[in-house]
């Protein structure tokens, strides 16, 4: 098993990523969504750049994981 880096959560970048996909979504969208939408935009910035994007850590959940911190500000 590989070694686990932690990366502190950016709350300010973790907002930003919200408004920004807020406002690509016309201000308005189903939580369900919003929450998967911000798990993939991190999840891709780790493939892409090997780095978070904000740092989030995640649960598995019975339809797929879910950001830790996101969700609960």
């Amino acid at each position: 098993m590989g070694a686990s880096i932690d990366f502190p959560f950016d709350l300010k970048k973790a907002i930003e990523a919200a408004t920004m996909l807020l406002s690509l979504a016309g201000g308005k969208m189903d939580l369900y969504i919003f929450v998967k939408c911000l798990y993939a935009a991190e999840r891709e910035s780790l493939r892409r750049f090997d780095r978070p994007m904000f740092g989030e850590a995640s649960f598995a959940m019975k339809y797929g994981p879910v950001p830790a911190e996101s969700t609960t500000w």
